[in-house]
């Protein structure tokens, strides 16, 4: 394919850029077309996990983008690219003017072996607007948590494939993370309350909806409840739809939440 002066002057720049991101660290090669114009919109950066070792034959990273808000999620574009070892960067190209001023966003990103395993992923959608779409990405991936039989394993040795179907997460009283798995009957709550404990996870959850539109799922009978309240909530640089309160244990956690209601 050839590529005009602009094209290959961009795609130049974002080489460097990325270069410069992943501290000189030579970079794996990266599978994305190149921009057909200069003003094509790019989502770009890198992607870091902790494990020094290199990835399996056949890992390649899967990077998502979304369009998020009140009619549901649609799919903007992918990138699926070999990765060998930490960090492996990505590069998404957008039409002139796919990214709007205003609407939210959400990335997605893991690492799956050739067998399509995650062995690495991001541990909830990362919230972008149009404006913080376009800077340089840096993305911390961990290793997925997952469901065993019988009592919760720590989170580094439980396994899972069900979907995260929304994510709360704040700092009060301490960093705290909880998702709900699954629908239905195979709905979960894994609830990890600080750095330190491991995940707990809780089976049989039930989901009620009240008149103001707040939705509460309770586990454990009754001992553990998350309440989302619908209302813009801000946590850092970036606003949420819910707010998220979780009571276990005794203590009370609050923050935000985002997910697919």
């Amino acid at each position: 394919m050839r590529m005009g002066p602009f094209a290959a002057g961009r795609w130049a720049i974002l080489a460097v850029a990325l270069s410069l991101a992943a501290c000189s660290t030579p970079a794996p090669r990266v599978v994305v077309r190149p921009a057909a114009e200069s003003r094509d919109q790019i989502v770009a950066g890198s992607l870091h996990w902790p494990d020094a070792r290199s990835l399996p034959p056949g890992a390649h990273a899967e990077v998502t983008l979304l369009a998020t808000g009140p009619a549901g999620q649609r799919l903007l574009t992918q990138s699926d690219a070999p990765a060998e070892k930490a960090p492996s960067v990505f590069g998404l190209w957008l039409p002139a003017g796919t990214l709007q001023p205003g609407q939210p966003y959400q990335l997605l990103a893991r690492i799956v072996d050739a067998a399509g395993h995650v062995l690495w992923a991001l541990p909830a959608p990362l919230a972008l607007d149009a404006a913080s779409a376009t800077l340089p990405l840096t993305l911390s991936l961990q290793r997925p948590i997952t469901i065993v039989a019988g009592k919760p394993a720590p989170a580094a040795a439980v396994r899972s494939d069900q979907t995260e179907m929304f994510v709360a997460q704040g700092d009060r009283p301490s960093h705290w993370r909880a998702a709900i798995l699954g629908n239905g009957a195979q709905r979960q709550l894994r609830a990890e309350l600080d750095a330190r404990t491991d995940a707990r996870l809780y089976r049989g959850v039930t989901r009620k909806q009240l008149a103001n539109g707040a939705v509460v799922f309770t586990a454990n009978h009754g001992w553990v409840s998350l309440i989302l309240t619908p209302g813009t909530c801000v946590q850092g640089a970036y606003r949420f739809p819910w707010s998220a309160m979780l009571e276990i244990t005794g203590a009370t956690f609050h923050g935000c939440a985002r997910g697919m209601f």
